[in-house]
């Protein structure tokens, strides 16, 4: 064993010892003296008695310690020859708990987007959408494109399966959507102008009309290739 230990105590009981007046500092430097020689040699050489009483159960300390260094020396020594250090005894875990998930605190009025929203569903995943969308805007424009939105679904008469999520709505900042676009022209109405104009045009040729006074309007093409 290359070093040895002196515990806290025995150095503080060999202090107040020598600022008692009991040890002069020859006896506690002679004590010092025979640790020294005795964990070079592992001999006792002291002329104070004092200091061989004081020293006495420091050696059995230091035995006890030497005793311990060798086993664990041993040991090492036998588990290098089986391969290294043997793994220690699984000791069965208990399982970690997931942290519980904090319930999510609305920003601004989801309560009111939520209620007002045509479709009900998701509510947790929207209330998530809606959290984040208000980083990049505003609770009164989400209202005013989720308005619009409302107008678009009503007048194009959009089945309930077909209207967005909230959180897809949201998520994809529809607020913004244009829903102002024109209606397109029916199939209905475009014929109709097209029979008017027929119809302008044979008056203004002067071609006289069927004794019915009914002119055939033309056939309207086949539906692909409207």
């Amino acid at each position: 064993m290359k070093s040895y230990i002196i515990h806290k105590d025995w150095n503080n009981s060999v202090l107040n010892l020598f600022k008692a007046g009991v040890l002069s500092r020859e006896e506690v430097g002679d004590l010092f003296i025979a640790i020294s020689e005795y964990q070079l040699n592992g001999t006792v050489n002291t002329s104070s008695e004092k200091a061989l009483l004081l020293l006495m159960p420091l050696i059995e300390q230091f035995k006890r310690d030497e005793e311990k260094y060798q086993k664990k020396v041993e040991r090492n020594r036998e588990n290098g020859k089986n391969g290294g250090r043997p793994a220690k005894e699984e000791i069965q875990e208990k399982p970690i708990k997931p942290p519980k998930e904090k319930p999510l605190k609305p920003l601004g009025n989801f309560d009111e987007f939520y209620q007002a929203y045509p479709r009900k569903i998701g509510k947790q995943t929207a209330l998530k959408a809606y959290n984040r969308a208000l980083k990049s805007t505003t609770h009164d424009a989400i209202m005013q494109g989720l308005a619009k939105y409302k107008q678009d679904i009503k007048a194009k008469d959009t089945k309930p399966e077909y209207i967005k999520h909230p959180s897809s709505w949201l998520n994809a900042g529809c607020w913004n959507d244009d829903y102002t676009q024109p209606q397109k022209e029916t199939i209905n109405s475009k014929w109709a102008s097209i029979y008017e104009a027929e119809k302008k045009k044979e008056s203004n040729n002067n071609v006289p009309r069927a004794q019915s006074g009914f002119i055939q309007p033309p056939i309207p093409p086949s539906p692909s290739t409207w």
